[in-house]
């Protein structure tokens, strides 16, 4: 396993466990001063600018998301390059985060009969996620067979075309920031908590309208919209009381989690008949931060993460819809509750939006949400530690100078450090006697991927089932449906260490904390991860039927798409293997192609029936665009472009940012140059005779975190939120009109 090899499953592992410690962000928000002045002065070439921009791509951040709205950009740089420059020289993927995960009695999954049940388990998961005691330093598609995720061509009563947002499951659109219905063009300004409505008319193009997006006279945070049937559907977040939290807040109060804020998301429903007098309907409004949402038929599906505050009312630990609890048998617990917070649904009527047509919640985290045809799945990674001190090589290392006999040790806390574990935990113990444990011992660190599965027709949502199966995946276009079975690809990383079991037991021996901290004592005994990956085929029900394990040793996944009977993974060491599998038979699919080139491919998406795009990178260096003939089920390339004159992408890992259209044959994204000055400009390909070629590069203007292009007709409009809007005639690639 080479260097950039083991780079890369680091970084990977690394972002996972960050997503995971909430608990620190006061300890890492201080460090960061300190860090910040320590850091080495550090050459600004092509490679670094690379590493700090793909370090964590696949995964939310979700450690320091609140540390101030008025941050400036400038900033938010430095913080990535002193966390980049710390975890990077620290190598704290090796360090795990303390956790304690609640099972449920009997091993089984229910719907919650009572908030006492719910207050109980969730004031168990707040303690957990609020230790303080001794780990201060210790941070650590479709069913159709077929989801050809395209930007779609639709026709309007006058005849004209223009493309839709990328998706990936056919009939399931996807909010964004940008929405055309054919003659307007919608825009999220979201420095300003507005929404421009913009009459496309080529060079004639004009704004006629601004929405001013407020909640109880505040203003929103706008995450995404759509527009259906005349109507605009908004959807935003807000943080009351948003304050950056840290340990000590997070023991004093009894959250469920460490937010004592309150995050809300709230979807606000306009007419827009009258496209110069947007008229607002309605505002719901759900607990939590915004993770997703989709619209099928007139049904908009939104989904939260919330954290709760508990106070002494039952019903307090418990999200809130339009400002009230949920009702516990809307509550969902998970056997394995990994996490103090919930993921929430809500379902809404865009013709009926005066309330909720259904809403659900599940106890736990989400990172990724597949939404197909019929059924919605929640994923999430859980992280388990496994005592392998007894296996012949556990036993081996701990005999080496008495490890784990020397750093044995008992005995039974003061009353002083008693009372500071009982604030910290709370909770229903015994706290006459407190026995603290120490141990040494083996340890291996792996990943599973936790699976939720919803079934959704008309507005309602009925639970299924849950699975969980070994690795970690790359993100929602890792899933697929095909014959009401759910095929995906994950990733195994795991890792062994000597650590150090930590064990809090009160005076009846209940168990208060059990935590496990990687001991740099004994680094040189810890072993890099290993990293293969599965191919796995699930039932209806979420009861596997078929697996192939051990792929692609120590590489990882980049990019996975599905089309008809076959499934395409690209993972990336040095090459980029491009993995061909054969799912004709869903109880015993085979891998049938095996497709060796240089770079990889971030980013796949099928142009047509029998061909493929590939975007990604040459070496770390460049862009490079590639297409593949997949008529035949196997792999094969016919064309690659190396884009030399960019290092960078959005659409490598936001497929929303990119546009791809095989009947205007155009090909469009947001580029960075690397020319030194690591400018953005808007660039188009075509693809004819095999062969790409680049029809324009339109400079952007300014900084431009979010940039989208679509077509209309004859005209393309390249947006920059928060800038401007160009328009191209698409007879000669000029830009005719620019609209601030």
């Amino acid at each position: 396993m080479n260097k950039s090899s083991k780079k890369v499953g680091n970084e990977k592992m690394k972002n996972k466990l960050n997503d995971e410690i909430d608990v620190e962000n006061m300890e890492i928000a201080n460090l960061i001063k300190k860090d910040s002045e320590d850091i080495p002065k550090i050459s600004t070439d092509i490679n670094v600018i690379n590493q700090i921009r793909t370090t964590g791509r696949k995964n939310k951040n979700k450690m320091i998301i609140r540390l101030c709205t008025g941050f400036a950009a400038c900033l938010v740089l430095v913080v990535g390059i002193v966390f980049w420059y710390r975890t990077n020289t620290e190598n704290k993927a090796r360090e795990l985060a303390s956790r304690t995960v609640h099972v449920a009695k009997n091993n089984e999954s229910r719907m919650a009969s009572s908030y006492d049940e719910i207050y109980k388990i969730m004031s168990e998961k707040a303690t957990d996620q609020s230790d303080t005691y001794r780990t201060k330093a210790t941070a650590k598609s479709s069913s159709s067979d077929s989801t050809i995720s395209s930007d779609g061509v639709k026709k309007k009563s006058d005849s004209k075309a223009y493309s839709t947002t990328n998706i990936q499951t056919e009939g399931v659109d996807e909010g964004d920031v940008v929405k055309t219905d054919g003659e307007y063009i919608y825009i999220v300004n979201d420095k300003k908590s507005v929404v421009n409505i913009v009459k496309a008319q080529g060079k004639e193009t004009k704004k006629i309208a601004k929405i001013k997006i407020k909640y109880n006279k505040e203003d929103l945070n706008v995450k995404e919209i759509y527009y259906a049937d005349n109507k605009l559907i908004v959807i935003s977040g807000v943080y009351e009381d948003d304050v950056l939290y840290g340990i000590e807040d997070s023991v004093t109060s009894k959250g469920c989690g460490v937010n004592n804020g309150k995050s809300i998301t709230i979807i606000s429903v306009y007419d827009i008949t009258d496209r110069s007098n947007p008229k607002l309907i309605k505002q719901n409004t759900q607990q939590g931060d915004f993770d997703s949402s989709k619209l099928s038929g007139n049904y908009v599906y939104t989904i939260s993460e919330a954290n709760v505050n508990i106070t002494d009312k039952k019903d307090s630990c418990v999200p809130e819809i339009n400002e009230k609890p949920m009702d516990y048998s809307k509550i969902y617990l998970p056997n394995k509750i990994d996490g103090g917070s919930y993921t929430v649904i809500t379902v809404m009527d865009i013709n009926n939006p005066d309330k909720f047509y259904d809403q659900t919640a599940i106890a736990g985290n989400v990172q990724n949400v597949y939404v197909s045809e019929n059924n919605i799945y929640l994923i999430d990674d859980e992280y388990e530690e496994i005592d392998i001190s007894d296996t012949k090589k556990g036993k081996n290392i701990l005999k080496k100078k008495n490890i784990g006999k020397l750093q044995e040790s008992k005995k039974n806390l003061s009353a002083k450090e008693i009372k500071k574990v009982k604030k910290a935990y709370g909770g229903e113990y015994d706290w006459s006697k407190v026995t603290e444990t120490r141990k040494i011992g083996y340890f291996k660190s792996q990943i599973k991927t936790n699976i939720v599965k919803y079934s959704y027709k008309d507005g309602k949502l009925n639970f299924v089932n849950e699975n969980s199966v070994e690795g970690y995946v790359d993100s929602n276009l890792s899933f697929d449906e095909k014959a009401e079975c759910l095929r995906f690809v994950s990733s195994n990383s795991t890792s062994s260490y000597v650590g150090e079991r930590t064990v809090l037991k009160d005076g009846k021996g209940k168990i208060i904390s059990e935590n496990i901290v990687n001991t740099n004592d004994y680094e040189k005994y810890y072993e890099e991860e290993v990293l293969d990956n599965n191919v796995y085929v699930l039932d209806e029900n979420l009861k596997e039927v078929a697996s192939i394990k051990g792929l692609a040793k120590n590489e990882s996944v980049y990019a996975v798409r599905y089309l008809g009977n076959y499934g395409y993974f690209v993972t990336y060491e040095n090459t980029d293997p491009l993995f061909t599998v054969d799912f004709s038979d869903m109880k015993n699919p085979k891998i049938v192609g095996k497709l060796k080139l240089p770079g990889y491919s971030d980013y796949l998406h099928f142009y047509d029936e029998n061909s493929m795009l590939g975007l990604g990178m040459e070496n770390d260096n460049y862009l490079k665009l590639e297409m593949y003939n997949v008529s035949n089920g196997k792999a094969k390339q016919i064309s690659k472009k190396v884009l030399k004159r960019y290092m960078y992408s959005d659409a490598l890992h936001d497929y929303k940012s990119i546009i791809v259209d095989k009947e205007k044959n155009l090909i469009g994204f947001k580029a960075t140059l690397s020319n030194g000055n690591y400018d953005d400009v808007y660039v188009l390909y075509r693809f004819e005779n095999n062969k790409f070629k680049k029809l324009a590069e339109i400079s952007l203007s300014g900084e431009s975190y979010a940039v989208r292009g679509l077509y209309i007709d004859n005209y393309f409009y390249i947006v920059t939120l928060g800038k401007d809007v160009k328009v191209l005639d698409l007879n000669n690639y000029k830009v005719v009109k620019k609209l601030k």
